[in-house]
C-alpha cells in the first residue's frame, strides 16, 4: 500500500459501527450485563473501485507496443486487487506477483509469483484476458507487477466484521447496481443492517436518495447473501470510488475525496503509459518512411511522409493531453491535502510524496512539449 494512503483509509474504515447483544442464548455473557449492547469494531470494509467492474469502454491500444500492453494491464489493477482481497486466493503472503500478456493473433496470459492458489491465479488471468487487444502480426509482450495494497478479508474477528466481509467480497457481483454512476464519482451508500440469529438480513440503504434504483438493487443483493447466523445491528458505509471518473465530488469527506482522486490518478498513469507507447510506435513508422525516402527519393513518398508526420504530431498531442490530465490530478490532491494538514498533521507526509510526483509529471510535460516542437520542425513542409 502506498504510504500516503494510510491516513485516508484509516479515516474511512473508522466510519463503520456495530452493536450486538452480549448474549445470544448459547452461553454465558463475557462482556457487559446480558442483553446490553456490545460495541464492535468493524473490519473488512476496504474501498471498492468501480473500475474493477466489467467495462465496455474501448481503450486506445493501436499502434501496439510493450508500453501500450503494460498500460492496458494497469487499467486492470482494481480487478487484480479484488482477486487478492479474497482469502481463498492466496496461501500465506504472496510474493513477486506479475501478470504478463503476449499479443499476437490472441492474448496469452502468464501469471507468475508465489503464494497464489489455483483460484487466485485463475482470477488474475481472467481479469487480464478481459482486455480486447488488437491482432498483432509481430508478438508484443508487456508485464506489470501486481502489488496488493490492502489486507484480505479475515474471518472470525467478530460477527459484524464477518457481515462486512461477506458484503465486501460480494461487491463485484453487485456491479450492475452502480451502472448509473457511469464516469462520475459514486455516492456514499450506508447500509443499515439488522441480521437475525438465523442469518436473515433486513437492509435499509441511506445516502443514495437521488438513486432509488441503486438503493433497490443493493437491498435485493445484500438480502440474498448468506450472512453469519448471529444477531447484530450495524451501519456499514460502502466505500466506493470510481477510477473512470474525471473528478471527485466536493461534498464527500476529505478521506473519500482523496481515495477517489487516487483511483483517478492510477487510471491517468495507465493512460500516460499507453499514450507514450502509441507515440513511440507512430514515430517508428514515420522513421521507416524517412529511411525509404533517403535511400531513394521519390515524390510519391512525400504525401506518405506528411501523413505519417501528422500522425506523430497527433500522438504527441495525445501524450501531452494524458500528462496534463495526470498533473491536474496531482494538483487537485495537493490542494486537498494542504487544506487537511491544518486539521491533521499526518497529511503533511502525503503532501511531501505528492510534491515529488507532481514535479516529475510537470517535467514530463515540458519534455513532451519540446518533443512536439522538434517533431513539427522535422515534418515535411507543404511546399516540398
Amino acid at each position: 500500500m502506498s504510504k500516503r494512503l494510510v491516513v485516508s483509509i484509516a479515516a474511512l474504515a473508522a466510519c463503520a459501527c456495530a452493536t450486538t447483544s452480549s448474549s445470544n442464548g448459547s452461553g454465558p455473557s463475557t462482556g457487559p450485563a446480558a442483553g446490553a449492547p456490545e460495541k464492535m469494531a468493524v473490519m473488512n470494509n476496504s474501498p471498492f473501485d468501480l473500475a474493477a467492474c466489467p467495462s465496455k469502454r474501448a481503450l486506445a491500444l493501436e499502434p501496439l507496443s510493450e508500453e501500450v500492453v503494460m498500460g492496458a494491464l494497469l487499467t486492470k489493477s482494481p480487478a487484480f486487487q479484488e482477486c487478492l482481497l479474497d482469502p481463498r486466493a492466496t496461501q500465506g503472503a504472496p510474493g513477486d506477483l506479475a501478470v504478463k500478456v503476449t499479443v499476437s493473433d490472441g492474448a496469452a496470459v502468464v501469471v507468475s509469483g508465489t503464494g497464489l492458489t489455483d483460484s487466485g491465479k485463475a482470477c488474475l488471468e481472467a481479469a487480464a484476458k478481459s482486455l480486447a487487444f488488437p491482432v498483432s502480426g509481430t508478438p508484443v509482450a508487456g508485464q506489470v507487477p501486481v502489488m496488493f495494497g490492502g489486507k484480505p478479508v479475515a474471518w472470525g474477528q467478530n460477527v459484524a466484521s464477518d457481515v462486512a466481509g461477506t458484503i465486501r467480497l460480494a461487491l463485484p457481483s453487485m456491479c450492475g447496481c452502480f451502472d448509473e454512476v457511469g464516469d462520475n464519482a459514486p455516492p456514499e451508500p450506508v447500509l443499515e443492517l439488522k441480521v437475525s440469529a438465523e442469518g436473515a438480513a433486513d437492509v435499509v440503504v441511506d445516502g443514495v436518495a437521488a438513486s432509488p434504483g441503486m438503493a433497490a438493487c443493493l437491498t435485493e443483493k445484500v438480502k440474498a447473501l448468506p450472512m453469519p447466523k448471529a444477531a447484530v445491528e450495524m451501519k456499514l458505509p460502502l466505500i466506493l470510488v470510481n477510477g473512470w471518473a474525471s473528478e471527485t465530488t466536493a461534498g464527500l469527506s476529505a478521506p473519500l475525496q482523496f481515495q477517489q482522486l487516487e483511483a483517478i490518478r492510477a487510471r491517468r498513469t495507465a493512460e500516460v503509459l499507453m499514450a507514450a507507447g502509441r507515440r513511440g510506435q507512430t514515430a517508428l513508422r514515420y522513421d521507416e518512411v524517412v529511411k525509404k525516402y533517403k535511400a531513394k527519393p521519390n515524390s510519391a513518398l512525400i504525401a506518405e511522409l506528411k501523413t505519417k508526420c501528422a500522425d506523430v504530431l497527433g500522438a504527441d498531442d495525445a501524450q501531452l493531453g494524458a500528462l496534463k490530465a495526470l498533473v491536474g490530478v496531482y494538483e487537485a490532491e495537493t490542494k486537498l491535502v494542504q487544506a487537511e494538514k491544518a486539521k491533521e498533521p499526518a497529511w503533511a507526509n502525503v503532501e511531501a510524496s505528492l510534491a515529488q510526483q507532481l514535479t516529475k509529471a510537470t517535467g514530463e510535460v515540458v519534455r513532451v512539449e519540446a518533443q512536439r516542437g522538434n517533431d513539427a520542425n522535422a515534418c515535411p513542409k507543404s511546399g516540398k
